[in-house]
């Protein structure tokens, strides 16, 4: 097992110890377990913005999207990660379309693209389910 040693703001120690107890108690091994979910998790939203670009260059090479469209989606998806806490917060159970730095929720996925499209029209956007089995996309044309 490998060792880390990082240092954080006293403030965020102090969050983090605080909502490990309420959620986990003080058992040992707790600080390991929620450390690594997090990095974990970290990891996880690298891995789907690097997919998600691999996917986006496949289809600028098709000629299905610009270079503009893509990295506009990758703009909407960074905005989405950036907010993602509080969007987890907020619409827990609903899709979510990020589109011109806003965003858009619906019980599906066809309501939050309706709702986002009635603002920007064809601007590209990133959507995501929230706390469901996810199946993030993205609107290539039409």
């Amino acid at each position: 097992m490998g060792r880390i040693q990082a240092t954080i703001p006293d403030e965020l120690e102090e969050a983090l110890r605080k909502a490990m107890a309420k959620r986990y108690g003080w058992r040992k091994g707790v600080l390991r377990d929620v450390v690594t979910l997090a990095l974990n998790d970290w990891l996880s939203s690298v891995e789907a913005v690097n997919t998600l670009e691999k996917v986006l260059t496949e289809l600028e090479d098709k000629g299905v999207v610009d270079k503009n469209f893509a990295k506009e989606v990758l703009r909407q998806k960074e905005i989405f990660e950036r907010e993602r806490e509080t969007l987890e917060a907020k619409y827990k159970g609903l899709v979510v379309v990020a589109c011109g730095g806003e965003f858009f929720a619906g019980e599906t996925f066809k309501e939050a693209v309706e709702a986002a499209r009635k603002k920007f029209k064809d601007l590209p956007y990133y959507s995501e389910s929230i706390k469901r089995i996810d199946h993030p996309s993205v609107r290539v044309r039409g």
